[in-house]
């Protein structure tokens, strides 16, 4: 029976075999060429020509496979965004990373997202990627004009009338709003709370003198 070149090598150095199957196996299982050169008592360089000779592919540089992640397979982009290693997702960057926010959108989904697609943070935290902080836009665009909707221009907070797209909330419609948003927190209301889509700190201080005022008249109102 013929033997394989990495064997013949093997030979040539009156060294016993290294199965080739089982450097293959042991490789793929996530192994590095480090264990590798102790498991059979070789040099590092003496595994990789083994290797080709076998051909063998080898994994991309980077994190060896299951092993060393940072964090436990998490990290942050040079954007903020919370990165997960997930290297058998058919959008994972040339690290196997996939932003956070995304893989979530997807479990509540339950399907791939398209390339296209843009999820947002409610709240503006880019680490906040509880599914209700979520939402989905079609596309860039469709996320653009809704920013610009709910930014302190757009809203009328200061004064610029070529961008002032969005009518201000009249002070009975602000009211509800806060009702609205009260009952779904199930705490009192706090200054950070009060920025879009909510009423924002401003508008309601416009209203009614300060927000903690809307406040109190939208939750009095409510008993």
């Amino acid at each position: 029976m013929s033997r394989s070149p990495a064997q013949e090598l093997d030979s040539q150095h009156g060294r016993a075999e290294i199965p080739d199957g089982e450097l293959r196996r042991l490789y793929q299982s996530g192994l590095t060429l480090r264990e590798l050169a102790v498991h059979f008592n070789r040099s590092e360089e003496t595994i990789r020509r083994r290797m080709i000779a076998a051909r063998i592919p080898r994994r991309p540089r980077g994190q060896p496979l299951g092993k060393h992640l940072p964090n436990g397979g998490r990290t942050k982009d040079k954007n903020g965004y919370v990165l997960v290693k997930a290297d058998s997702h058919p959008n994972a960057n040339s690290g196997g990373y996939v932003r956070e926010h995304r893989l979530v959108m997807e479990m509540v989904l339950g399907r791939y997202l398209e390339p296209a697609e843009v999820v947002h943070h409610i709240n503006g935290d880019k680490q906040d990627n509880r599914p209700e902080n979520l939402e989905l836009f079609a596309s860039q665009a469709e996320h653009k004009e809704q920013e610009m909707l709910g930014n302190s221009w757009a809203k009328g907070d200061v004064g610029n009338p070529k961008r002032r797209h969005r009518k201000r909330r009249t002070p009975y419609r602000i009211l509800e709003d806060l009702q609205a948003l009260a009952k779904s927190l199930g705490r009192p209301i706090r200054r950070t709370d009060l920025h879009p889509p909510n009423p924002s700190y401003r508008a309601v201080a416009r209203a009614f003198g300060s927000w903690q005022r809307g406040v109190e008249l939208a939750t009095t109102a409510e008993d």
